[in-house]
């Protein structure tokens, strides 16, 4: 009887693989578009009704379908190729039958659209276990591989079109991005920023002491924020720092990222497309932090980030990226010092740096696909681990979810307090 099942479970498993397999749930595409050559239409007119097409204005609805499109960015291949990368939240789960509709000047151009990334929110044997555990959208990203040769001007519009059928509506159009090259260049991805989570005093302090570590451009999601905290964006977008990308969420009005209207497994997903749509638009910098606005990576032994990279780079050449640990310092913990116009300066009280949330920067041209949790490197470069007696990430607020004691032994940390009076000064100028 015990062979019986035994056997039983084995066929079981085989079915379901085979079925998963069956139906493409690794990420490939199961109706395999027909490679063919570029299909151009010339004098191609866009009609004006609705809204222009623009890679700011959220997400653009692909016809027929329900898989929302929230930008679309070049990203260099060779000197004679690239490929224009298109993120979204997929409801064909990365297996839509899709065809690029490319804007050249009064040309529209058509080819076949490639499967490129899917996010797993399961890590394990995600094939599988995610068709158990479903989000009802993926983020994902298509490409569309282009040759400079067989176009006369650059791209200006894109977007995907499920089966054959360009629409003619610019609304239905996202304008391409070109990346930005920056040699030596220091950017974050600050992922989402949402309502009234921060006051603009707080936040004014955060950009100013990122402009003092060396950062060149930063890179948020505004959802929802209001006005007060868009003033302060609109500071810091007419200084070059800023780059703002007015962000909402598709399908389900009722989600969104406070605690009490996440959506699981969707949230996972939510915040992994402005990652990933990040990592496209930043790409042209040497280096990139994935970060939030209640996190500081403040170096021990050097002044800038830019410094200590420099020098982590110089020890480790072949690195991909750099690993750090986390310290928190918890408002439930009480401020230690009363410091006017500044938050950072107050919470000295942190705990001691761990490893159980590492964060990191990452270096684009050495990453294969866009970095979750994880980056993943081009061989034959690899990650390192930065030691905490040479910089950590700082992060201020409640106690966070998953933290395994909020109330462990603590440490006096006052790193950032070499900033102060600057901060301070340059603070007090911005508000």
């Amino acid at each position: 009887m015990k062979t019986f099942r035994g056997v039983l479970y084995i066929v079981t498993a085989v079915f379901i693989i085979g079925v998963v397999y069956y139906l493409g749930l690794d990420g490939t595409t199961i109706i395999s578009s027909p490679r063919s050559r570029y299909k151009e239409i010339s004098n191609w007119i866009l009609q004006r009704e609705g809204a222009p097409g623009n890679s700011t204005i959220s997400y653009i609805k692909t016809n027929g379908i329900e898989t929302y499109l929230l930008s679309a960015v070049v990203r260099p291949r060779t000197d004679q190729t690239f490929q224009i990368i298109l993120n979204s939240l997929d409801f064909t789960k990365g297996r839509g039958d899709f065809l690029c509709c490319l804007i050249s000047e009064t040309s529209l151009i058509t080819i076949p659209a490639n499967f490129q990334f899917i996010y797993r929110h399961l890590k394990f044997m995600p094939a599988i276990t995610q068709t158990f555990y479903p989000a009802p959208y993926d983020a994902t990203q298509y490409s569309c591989d282009v040759s400079k040769t067989d176009l006369g001007n650059p791209v200006t519009k894109a977007t995907l079109a499920l089966r054959s059928s360009c629409s003619n509506e610019n609304k239905d159009y996202l304008s391409v991005v070109y990346p930005k090259r920056v040699s030596n260049g220091l950017a974050i991805c600050a992922k989402v920023i949402c309502g009234e989570e921060i006051g603009p005093a707080r936040l004014t302090e955060w950009f100013e002491i990122q402009k003092l570590l060396g950062v060149d451009k930063i890179v948020l999601y505004d959802y929802k924020c209001p006005l007060s905290i868009q003033t302060i964006f609109q500071y810091y977008v007419a200084e070059g720092i800023l780059d703002v990308v007015p962000f909402s969420l598709p399908g389900n009005p009722e989600r969104g990222y406070t605690a009490n209207n996440r959506v699981y497994p969707q949230f996972y997903h939510d915040e992994e497309i402005t990652v990933m749509d990040c990592h496209e638009r930043l790409s042209g910098y040497q280096y990139i932090l994935v970060s939030n606005i209640e996190d500081i990576l403040l170096p021990r032994q050097h002044l800038t980030v830019k410094d200590l990279l420099k020098n982590l780079s110089e020890s480790h050449p072949q690195a991909g990226g750099f690993y750090f640990q986390v310290q928190y310092h918890v408002e439930e913990w009480g401020n230690d010092l009363e410091v006017p116009d500044s938050y950072f300066q107050q919470y000295l009280k942190s705990t001691k740096p761990t490893s159980q949330f590492l964060k990191y920067i990452y270096i684009p041209s050495r990453s294969q696909s866009p970095p979750d949790d994880r980056f993943k490197n081009i061989s034959p470069f690899h990650e390192q681990y930065v030691e905490p007696s040479l910089a950590t990430i700082h992060h201020y607020g409640k106690c966070p979810e998953g933290l395994k004691d909020c109330f462990p032994e603590t440490m006096a940390d006052k790193t950032v307090t070499k900033y102060q009076k600057m901060l301070l000064n340059n603070t007090r100028t911005v508000l």
